[in-house]
């Protein structure tokens, strides 16, 4: 299980010392690229340095979904700005969908149900518009509870159909924030699954999960990072990622990895100068994740 974190400049690291972090077991680095049309300078300063350390990249955007914010091309093409993402190499940039203060605080409609319906076409308008910019589909940030349930700070499945078919990394912090940042990787490996939106699919259906908060101390930083683990596919995996997977590599989408899937995804990884190992690691996903499926 590969450690990831994901930070912005507003967490205040210094250019982190990667080869720490490596040792430690990180694989991933996840930086803001951009909040609404800003961009982030700190996913530009770090690309680099992870790519680098044998590291796989990857930025996301923060998109303001105000009434009155910036046109979704503007935010995304901040984002692209700010990440410059490799294809097949980096991760495509990710859309981090949440509400801090609560969706009525967007002014984008009257009642709850109004502005969940405007707030679900803004975010399918921001994930058109990151496609376009970066040709490819994003990665999606988001929890469950954001995503299904009738809170006043959530969508309540009124973006189902704006998700749908994404590559999910789920948000739900269940250890303690602003705590040592947990690394062990066995430890990690039996922590509870975390739910997954409807619109994404089933319990196994989530690429990178979210386990940390403004986690202090991890390895090569000097101020906090958020901590995540990939979680690769492998022979026996089932849902709408391996759908997603089979969709890539040629093989039969029926949602199941099974012998016809591996052996369809060492042809795609012997094809893409991938080491041929049967399993969609984070290398696999990233390109992956920037092949077109089949219709």
């Amino acid at each position: 299980m590969d450690l990831v974190v994901d930070y912005a400049g507003v967490d205040g690291n210094a250019p982190p010392d990667l080869k720490a972090a490596y040792a430690a077991g990180l694989r991933c680095g996840i930086v803001r690229a951009s909040y609404s049309a800003w961009s982030d300078g700190t996913a530009a300063r770090d690309a680099d340095a992870i790519r680098n350390t044998g590291m796989v990249f990857g930025g996301y955007g923060f998109p303001d979904l105000d009434a009155g914010a910036p046109s979704m091309a503007a935010q995304a093409k901040a984002a692209f700005d700010g990440a410059r993402p490799r294809p097949g190499v980096d991760l495509p940039i990710a859309m981090d969908v949440e509400f801090a203060r609560g969706i009525l605080a967007t002014h984008q409609g009257a009642s709850l149900l109004e502005a969940r319906l405007h707030l679900a076409g803004a975010v399918g308008d921001y994930r058109k518009a990151l496609a376009d910019v970066q040709g490819a589909d994003p990665l999606l940030y988001i929890s469950q509870r954001v995503a299904d349930t009738d809170d006043t700070d959530t969508l309540a499945g009124a973006a189902d159909d704006a998700i749908r078919g994404m590559a999910a990394w789920l948000a739900r912090y269940v250890l303690a924030t602003r705590a040592p940042a947990e690394t062990d990787a066995d430890y990690l490996s039996r922590l509870p699954a975390p739910p997954v939106p409807k619109a994404i699919g089933g319990p196994d259906d989530w690429w990178f999960r979210q386990y940390q908060g403004d986690a202090l101390r991890f390895p090569g930083f000097s101020s906090t990072v958020d901590c995540d683990v990939f979680h690769p596919l492998v022979l026996g995996s089932t849902g709408t990622r391996v759908q997603w997977t089979q969709r890539r590599i040629g093989a039969t989408p029926d949602g199941g990895c099974g012998p016809e899937t591996v052996a369809a995804l060492l042809a795609f990884q012997n094809r893409a100068g991938l080491v041929p190992t049967g399993v969609v690691n984070l290398s696999t996903f990233a390109k992956l994740a920037w092949t077109a499926p089949a219709a």
